[in-house]
């Protein structure tokens, strides 16, 4: 089966060749429109994909999607399943979708991944995009391991000294 995505106005569409299937092998859904997302290209299983990337926030990641959180839209549930090589763990999220911002905690789910985000209303898939968790942003000190944390072990002086050049 050959699938591929098309970005394009904020939108994913995932399309596949194969006998109208997705790569799930479910029925070719309807793209997802993730809001307040960053265009990019991630490599999954040797192809490059188009995906929206997520900045981290603390304690996790906001997912918004356009139009699946109204109050309408209510009621279905949202898969998020894991795909990144060599991801282990728990790969496939169960989340029920409530109107507003859906909060991909990180204690389940983890930076640097990508992730295959399906909507469905009972066993129909309404939609589908593929996200990718940016790591959060370390900002404060710089933290030294042990051999780079030893200073060389020369008394402190207050005095002024001249120090060897050498040949210039």
């Amino acid at each position: 089966m050959s699938c591929r995505a098309l970005v394009g106005a904020g939108v994913v569409l995932l399309s596949c060749a194969s006998l109208g299937s997705s790569a799930w092998g479910a029925p070719a859904t309807a793209a997802l429109t993730v809001r307040h997302g960053r265009a990019i290209h991630v490599a999954i299983g040797g192809r490059t994909e188009e995906a929206f990337a997520l900045r981290g926030v603390p304690g996790g990641w906001k997912l918004e999607l356009a139009g699946a959180t109204s109050g309408a839209a209510t009621g279905g549930v949202l898969v998020v399943r894991d795909v990144t090589l060599g991801a282990t763990g728990p790969r496939t999220f169960e989340l029920p979708l409530a109107p507003g911002i859906i909060v991909l905690d990180d204690g389940r789910f983890r930076a640097d991944h990508a992730y295959r985000v399906e909507l469905r209303r009972g066993t129909v898939v309404v939609g589908g995009a593929l996200i990718y968790l940016q790591p959060l942003k370390q900002r404060g000190p710089v933290v030294f391991d042990d051999r780079e944390a030893v200073a060389p072990a020369t008394p402190p002086s207050d005095e002024l000294r001249t120090t060897d050049k050498g040949s210039l």
